[in-house]
């Protein structure tokens, strides 16, 4: 299943998620996995890894979506 494919790659860095509609929804874990999957290391400085608000959620969801392209 997804979270079993996710969580082989997010338990490289001591994480495990059980629900995606509600670890997803702030884009952190989705920063993460994007770096795990491409083999690099994600500045915590270019992404919100406690985001306060809906507006630094959407930027770390962009962000995510960045790195998907490049």
């Amino acid at each position: 299943s997804l979270i079993t494919f996710v969580n082989k790659h997010l338990s490289k860095v001591n994480l495990e998620v059980m629900d995606l509609d509600t670890q997803f929804h702030d884009g952190v874990f989705l920063c993460l996995l994007m770096g795990l999957l491409e083999g690099f290391f994600v500045p915590l400085y270019e992404f919100h890894l406690t985001p306060q608000d809906f507006d630094q959620k959407v930027h770390n969801v962009a962000f995510a979506f960045e790195l998907m392209q490049d």
